[in-house]
């Protein structure tokens, strides 16, 4: 990777930036500024906004891509007072920070969806700007807070609305920032932010021509253009796809204003690790080439033995965690005196993939080796006796993976893991829902109302027979298949009997709803009860599968503070409760 990490700004309230140096056969007089949009837009686009940095880096640009304070890897917290005014003062440390880094005569920015708005929005701020790229922009801040408030209203379990503040997909947008926001107006203008300016327009909604006129009237050269790709690198970061069109456009229309030079020198190699002194965290690239990356927060108080912790992707969402959850909890952690690690698996986030493996994947081959790599740097760098791993969804698989196959841990924190993976590919969620089924139709034979009903017709016999026949079905199919392989046969009982023997510690948490905590209780058993009550489980209600509503956030936190208060301490807190009895 030859991407620099770097954190600037005032101390206290550092911002995390990437620099790309300008590669290729030929250099460009002009660094280009990214600025990302804002919440779970970023997390999906993340990807592709680093694809576009390395493309513009390869093609002779210096480039330059950050977060806003109090987003991604920054100081600061979305429920900060100032928040608007605090992300557009963000651009302009940007745009300074990247004249410093790369000594550029101009400068271009690109901004997409409400980065776009808010990079229009400080142009005139930002001395003088070559290029401007608005991809899909907020004519208005009124029309984002709309999209916000609609997006909130769709969710399957509703995020927490509280006055004036709302949590989409677990993102916060306070009260004040959303009124604030409202105030934003492009139309209203003075003066073009740029004397070139590029616009793209989604190609799945109705074209809306105002801003690219009222720029022309203005008096900018203004070229918009409706492309293929916006609404696609918008789904979730798994299935997200790169908008090919659109960031081709971009970098040809970038170098058509920019003709490049040879290159005098080669450019400089990044330093091993960047520091925010600030916010005690650094910046490490580890593992072979050097092509994982991740950041460490180190402790403000004596370490005290505590363990360090390595935080795991959730699915494809790079390492600030679903909704940034990673972060503050690093940064808590820390204060309590654990070095905190986040780091991503190749293919995901800042972290390259191994050579000839798809990036992009929630659950590569080469997770486990990825891991130990991690623990080795963790180790290496802090000089931690015990590591602890935490993770959501896949992060909590893997978390268990490591577990189960002897890595190096002493203890992990699993969130809604889907352990059946362990079944192998035949087995799937329609599995868990039908035993699910089967199991409360049993209970139900015991209660005389539900017979009541049965006998009256009030209640179907055909969704019995189905759900009962297909769960035989699958039954057989697995009996078939561990008569020719029985070393598999053990069950995840077993595997956490092993687990807890090892002296790992571990908490499970689940959802109520979610099918994760279905399986755990259909197999676990209770190990906890023949191993030294080393394996715990709670199920949280009013909760979603990455624990979006902040509510239920809170509830998490505190769960995981208890389990790591023990492992601190020894002392066994009542709030965690042993597995259910074996079935």
């Amino acid at each position: 990777m030859s991407a620099q990490p770097v954190w600037f700004g005032p101390t206290r309230r550092e911002l995390f930036g990437w620099h790309h140096p300008a590669l290729g056969p030929v250099r460009r007089r002009t660094v280009v500024v990214l600025c990302p949009p804002i919440g779970y837009d970023y997390m999906c686009a993340y990807r592709s906004w680093r694809i576009l940095a390395e493309r513009l880096s390869g093609t002779g640009f210096g480039v330059f891509r950050f977060d806003y304070l109090g987003t991604g890897d920054s100081a600061g917290s979305p429920e900060d007072r100032g928040q608007l005014r605090a992300w557009v003062d963000s651009i302009g440390l940007a745009v300074a920070e990247a004249r410093r880094q790369t000594g550029a005569e101009s400068v271009a920015v690109v901004g997409f969806r409400l980065g776009a708005t808010l990079a229009a929005t400080a142009a005139g701020s930002l001395g003088p700007i070559a290029d401007l790229v608005l991809w899909d922009p907020f004519r208005t801040g009124k029309a984002y807070v709309r999209e916000v408030r609609a997006l909130a209203q769709l969710g399957h379990i509703s995020d927490d609305e509280v006055g004036d503040d709302l949590s989409v997909a677990g993102f916060l947008v306070t009260g004040e920032t959303a009124a604030d926001l409202s105030g934003v107006d492009l139309g209203a203008l003075t003066k073009p932010p740029s004397p070139r300016t590029l616009i793209i327009e989604r190609d799945d909604r109705p074209a809306d021509g105002r801003l690219s006129s009222h720029l022309r009237q203005l008096g900018g050269a203004v070229t918009s253009e409706r492309l293929l790709g916006t609404s696609s690198c918008l789904v979730e970061p798994m299935t997200s796809v790169v908008p090919e069109v659109i960031l081709n456009r971009v970098v040809g229309w970038l170098e058509q204003g920019h003709p490049g030079a040879p290159p005098e020198a080669a450019p400089p190699a990044p330093p091993a690790t960047a520091a925010a002194a600030g916010l005690s965290e650094r910046a490490i690239f580890f593992g072979e080439d050097r092509r994982l990356f991740g950041i460490l927060t180190e402790p403000t108080l004596p370490r005290c033995g505590a363990p360090a912790i390595i935080v795991l992707n959730t699915g494809c969402e790079y390492h600030v965690g679903p909704h940034r959850m990673f972060v503050p909890l690093a940064r808590r952690w820390a204060g309590l005196g654990h070095d905190v690690f986040r780091f991503d698996l190749g293919g995901i986030g800042d972290s390259d993939v191994p050579a000839s493996v798809a990036p992009n994947v929630a659950y590569p081959s080469h997770a486990l080796a990825d891991i130990r790599r991690a623990i080795e740097a963790v180790t290496a760098q802090t000089g931690a006796e015990r590591v602890i791993l935490v993770g959501i969804c896949a992060g909590g698989w893997h978390a268990f993976a490591a577990a189960r196959h002897g890595l190096p841990i002493h203890g992990f924190i699993g969130v809604n893991p889907p352990l059946y993976i362990r079944e192998g590919p035949q087995y799937g969620r329609e599995d868990l829902r039908d035993e699910r089924e089967v199991r409360r139709y049993a209970e139900s034979l015991v209660s005389p109302e539900k017979w009541k009903k049965a006998l009256t017709g009030k209640a179907s016999a055909r969704s019995f027979i189905g759900v009962t026949s297909r769960s035989l079905w699958r039954s057989l199919k697995r009996f078939a298949a561990r008569l020719v392989r029985p070393a598999n046969a053990e069950g995840l009982h077993a595997d956490l009997c092993r687990i807890a023997e090892r002296g790992v510690d571990a908490l499970m948490v689940f959802s109520d709803t979610d099918l994760s905590q279905v399986y755990f209780e259909l197999r676990a058993g209770d190990p906890a009860g023949e191993s030294g009550n080393r394996i715990h489980a709670r199920v949280l209600a009013e909760a979603d599968h990455t624990f979006r509503p902040l509510l239920a956030q809170e509830k998490l936190r505190d769960l995981m503070d208890d389990f790591l208060k023990r492992l601190r301490t020894g002392v066994e807190r009542p709030e965690t409760k042993r597995l259910l009895a074996p079935r």
